[in-house]
């Protein structure tokens, strides 16, 4: 329960962070790429060095896959956020649940009994209320970006599920560290492709590291969640995604005094009694 706990609230401060980033003016590129720069490092630190026991070509080969992969959704959910809007890109990143939760059923074999699929149906229109956004416009030409970051995240909280369980000997901490070597790699390389300033942004590269120690810890917390087996991965996705949401929201409407709604009201009940029906159903 512990692991999950750290991964919802680390998770949560992503999101403060980009909302904060967002208020600074901070640009996207660099701080991304800051960002991966310290989750590398952390990783290194944690792990007391950058040790290969383990490590075979296969698997090099899935974390550099998702970590490329890691780049191309962070990016385009940064994409969506300004071109879209904010609530059309986080729905579509926590809607993606559905995903590694019906990986976990149809080919785990998880046991997902009726409450369950409840808890799975009320999760959805939770995200939709809680992103809704008065005003944010969407139109069929911008259904590409939303729909490859539903798809996008929905594959990566997957694979890692997949990950975790083939990691052996090697340490959860350098899994990490390739993953997001690969997606600073993807950052660096796509920088160079579109033209697009990196280095010179000290201040956004600054920011970025500072973002890169929660990011790193999110997603040890959640490889380590899987592990534990205290829960099912279709239990963990749905009280995970359902619990950043809503403790994304409160810290929000705390820190940055946004205002609350009948809608997102609703999406915050719905949220809890999915949360609940996970837990105890």
């Amino acid at each position: 329960m512990l692991y999950l706990i750290l991964s919802v609230v680390l998770s949560s401060a992503l999101f403060i962070c980009f909302k904060w980033f967002d208020l600074r003016r901070v640009q996207l590129l660099p701080a991304i790429s800051g960002n991966y720069l310290a989750c590398i490092v952390t990783g290194i630190v944690i792990n007391g060095g950058f040790r290969t026991d383990g490590l075979e070509p296969n698997l090099l080969m899935a974390c550099a896959g998702l970590g490329i992969l890691f780049f191309a959704v962070f990016y385009s959910m940064g994409y969506a956020a300004s071109k879209i809007g904010v609530g059309i890109s986080s729905a579509s990143a926590k809607l993606s649940l559905i995903i590694p939760v019906s990986y976990g059923a149809l080919v785990l074999n998880e046991p997902f009994g009726y409450l369950r699929f409840a808890a799975l149906l009320l999760a959805i229109p939770a995200v939709v209320l809680m992103s809704y956004k008065t005003g944010e416009k969407f139109s069929l030409k911008h259904l590409g970006v939303p729909l490859f970051i539903f798809a996008g995240s929905g594959f990566i909280d997957t694979a890692l599920n997949i990950l975790q369980k083939h990691l052996g000997l090697l340490s959860p901490a350098v899994a990490i560290s390739l993953i997001f070597g690969a997606a600073l790699l993807s950052s660096v390389l796509f920088s160079v492709s579109s033209g697009k300033p990196l280095f010179q942004e000290h201040r956004s590269l600054l920011y970025g590291l500072i973002l890169g120690v929660p990011n790193y810890f999110s997603v040890h917390f959640m490889l380590m969640a899987l592990r534990s087996g205290a829960f099912s991965s279709g239990q963990f996705y749905l009280i995970n995604n359902s619990g950043v949401m809503l403790l994304s929201f409160v810290l929000a409407a705390l820190l940055f005094s946004e205002q609350l709604n009948l809608y997102k009201i609703a999406g915050l009940l719905i949220s809890v009694l999915s949360i609940y029906l996970v837990l105890f159903g």
